[in-house]
């Protein structure tokens, strides 16, 4: 995939669906918190993950 050019225009989901996409660290934070708070992630491993507060 790394050769696969992957780039795309989200203005159409922005005019016709109002989309609005959120930051990506936001958006990396809470599929991060979302694994934690699901058990995917072991306790080992927890200990050295740093999430921010809840929002």
């Amino acid at each position: 995939m790394s050769t696969t050019n992957m780039m795309f225009n989200d203005q159409r989901a922005r005019e016709e669906l109002n989309y609005s996409p959120r930051p990506a660290y936001v958006a990396i934070s809470d599929s991060a918190r979302w694994y934690v708070d699901n058990g995917y992630v072991n306790p080992k491993r927890l200990g050295r993950i740093r999430l921010p507060a809840a929002s």
